[in-house]
C-alpha cells in the first residue's frame, strides 16, 4: 500500500492496490475503443434511419404527402410551407435545395450532403459519449455546458422548418 497526493486537493490518499489503477485504465481504453469502433458507427447508421423514418412519416401527417382522391390518381407531393425536421440538418438541406438542379438531390451541392453526414456523425458521437459516461457511472454525462445534450436534442428531436430546410423533401419531393 502506498500512499500519494491527491491531484485534486492537497489530501492524501491511500491507494490499496497499484495494479487497481492500470485495470481501470485498461477497461477505459476498452470502453472507449467499443465507444467508437461500435457504437458510433452503429448510432450514425441509426439517426440516418431515425431521419428518414420518423421525417418521412411527419412530413406526411404536415400535409406534404396526399394520396389521390381519384383511385389511381397520382399522389401528391410538397404543397406546404413547413414541416418538421432536424436542425442540424437544416444547413445541409438549405444548401441542398438552392444547389438542385437537376431532378434530385443527388446532382445538386457538393457541400449539402457532406454537411447532412456530419450531422448525424457528430449526432451518434454525442449519443455514443453519453452512452458511456451512463453505463460507467460517470458524472458530467452532458458533458461542460451540457453540450452532449444539446447536441443529442438538436440531432434526435424534430422542430417546425421551412419545408427547404427538410431532409424528406429533398428525397420525396425534389427527387
Amino acid at each position: 500500500m502506498t500512499t500519494t497526493p491527491c491531484t485534486h486537493c492537497s489530501d492524501y490518499r491511500d491507494d490499496l492496490d497499484d495494479g487497481a489503477e492500470v485495470g481501470s485504465a485498461l477497461s477505459t481504453r476498452i470502453t472507449n475503443t467499443v465507444t467508437y469502433a461500435v457504437l458510433v458507427p452503429l448510432l450514425f447508421a441509426v439517426h440516418v434511419i431515425w431521419e428518414a423514418g420518423v421525417g418521412y412519416w411527419l412530413f406526411g401527417l404536415a400535409g406534404g404527402i396526399r394520396p389521390s382522391p381519384n383511385p389511381g390518381g397520382w399522389t401528391e407531393l410538397g404543397g406546404i410551407d413547413r414541416a418538421w425536421g432536424s436542425i442540424l440538418y437544416a444547413p445541409g438541406c438549405a444548401i441542398l435545395t438552392k444547389a438542385n438542379i437537376g431532378g434530385c438531390i443527388w446532382r445538386g451541392g457538393e457541400w449539402g450532403l457532406p454537411l447532412i453526414a456530419l450531422a448525424s456523425f457528430i449526432t451518434a458521437i454525442a449519443t455514443a459519449q453519453f452512452m458511456q459516461a451512463w453505463l460507467n457511472k460517470q458524472p458530467h454525462r452532458l458533458g461542460t455546458l451540457h453540450w452532449r445534450g444539446v447536441i443529442m436534442f438538436l440531432g434526435w428531436m424534430f422542430v417546425p422548418l421551412p419545408v427547404e430546410w427538410v431532409w424528406a423533401y429533398q428525397f420525396i419531393v425534389l427527387c
